[in-house]
């Protein structure tokens, strides 16, 4: 099971503005690339998590498998469902 994730910051930058209760320290696994989107594949604490950004975000956060990133869950809806 994943989750995915609206924003991730990379613990370089000099000024973020962050607003979450729970930032979650993580490790970038993976970053399979689509033509516009990577789904870039995040570990916290033995969880998976998958952040959806801009293959142009992945540029310019410097994101490489092993960085050391903060993922912060940001959300309005939370929809479950049972088989």
């Amino acid at each position: 099971m994943s989750a995915f994730l609206a924003a991730i910051t990379t613990k370089k930058a000099d000024k973020a503005y962050v607003l979450s209760e729970l930032p979650i320290p993580a490790t970038v696994t993976g970053i399979p690339y689509g033509e516009a989107i990577a789904n870039v594949e995040l570990e916290a604490g033995g969880t998976r998590l998958v952040a959806p950004i801009t293959v142009e975000a992945v540029k310019t956060l410097g994101l490489d498998v092993g960085s050391e990133v903060t993922a912060v869950i940001k959300a309005s809806d939370l929809i479950l469902a049972t088989e």
